[in-house]
């Protein structure tokens, strides 16, 4: 059996309101979250970190990211933020700081790299103009990644970014995808010892491969979304993930809340 060699946990789209809101489409993403930090916390053996996929807020306000922070406070390890088109950069830097060793690029809530366990994660930011219409890897990041890429050729490598690269076969979720995913994918290619991309944004587990690179969607805690777009909200198949980096693969173990 191989040695896990890193083991990390995936939520994503968790939608929090502020305080006393009432819930979203007949479900409260508080509670939903609150469901998945309980579950979490009871995996063994514990992940090592966590990293949210984006949209950690509905809308941002303070008092949100305040409620977000309430939640997920009692986890135990350490936890990273990607943005997502529901967050505010500077709101999310301030709110959920991330670990001391961490040093962001870019503005606040940007795009960073770390090594944990043997394992380099890179965090990039697809949201840097708040733009709800579909996202986009400026090129001042695309040439950050193909460099630190470059630069760690010895460790295995996992991405992580808000909006999907590949088609999931829901047009009007496919139309806010990630706008610039050949681009994102050619400087991928260039590396050989990426193991996968994860996103969030389209509330529901996905995977593809794009351009010799493997991609993957996480679930919402929150709710799943569906092909309707005048009725999308689905209120079942909420969870997260559980990421076994074993040497050069990956086992991924879905959770349901």
């Amino acid at each position: 059996m191989q040695r896990v060699a890193l083991r990390f946990a995936i939520l994503s789209d968790a939608h929090i309101i502020s305080p006393g809101a009432a819930p979203q489409n007949g479900v409260d993403p508080r509670e939903n979250l609150g469901a998945a930090v309980r579950t979490l916390a009871g995996i063994r053996p514990a992940p090592e970190l966590v990293v949210h996929l984006g949209d950690q807020v509905s809308t941002p306000s303070p008092a949100a990211y305040a409620e977000f922070v309430r939640i997920t406070r009692d986890l135990p390890m350490p936890q990273l933020f990607v943005q997502g088109n529901h967050d505010d950069g500077a709101m999310l830097a301030e709110a959920l700081p991330l670990p001391s060793d961490v040093e962001p690029e870019g503005a606040p809530g940007g795009y960073y790299a770390l090594v944990r366990c043997g394992v380099q994660l890179v965090v990039l930011n697809s949201n840097p103009g708040g733009n709800v219409s579909g996202g986009r890897i400026d090129a001042r990041q695309l040439d950050w990644l193909d460099r630190t890429l470059a630069a760690r050729t010895r460790e295995s490598t996992v991405v992580f970014v808000h909006h999907h690269c590949h088609p999931i076969g829901i047009a009007w979720l496919d139309a806010v995808a990630l706008t610039n995913a050949a681009e994102f994918m050619a400087v991928l290619q260039r590396h050989d010892r990426v193991l996968r991309v994860f996103s969030g944004h389209v509330h529901r587990r996905t995977s593809a491969t794009v351009g010799g690179a493997s991609t993957e969607t996480a679930p919402s805690t929150w709710i799943t979304l569906g092909p309707d777009r005048a009725d999308p909200y689905v209120n079942a198949h909420q969870g997260f993930l559980v990421v076994d980096v074993e040497a050069d693969r990956l086992n991924i173990t879905e959770v349901s809340i």
